[in-house]
């Protein structure tokens, strides 16, 4: 993964909905101890735990409006 795949706003948008709890978050496929929690860069996801990569993201994740939605709930009602 050297070229650049996402904008910085973009890995800003992935990497809240990573950890907005809105679905299970996208995780390392390796077996290691530590986090195997995925963080978004401009060439891709990583894992700080070893050097798996992944280079695709579901494209509603994107855009920012899902972290939105999230935030908000899906039905109107604000998470507490």
């Amino acid at each position: 993964m050297a070229k650049e795949i996402w904008t910085h706003e973009q890995v800003h948008n992935l990497n809240e909905y990573q950890v907005a709890g809105v679905m299970h978050p996208f995780t390392c496929g390796n077996e290691h101890p530590g986090d195997k929690e995925l963080v978004a860069t401009v060439r891709g996801w990583i894992c700080t735990g070893c050097d798996y990569t992944q280079d695709w993201a579901h494209s509603f994740m994107i855009d920012g409006s899902a972290v939105d939605a999230a935030r908000k709930g899906f039905m109107g009602v604000t998470n507490a």
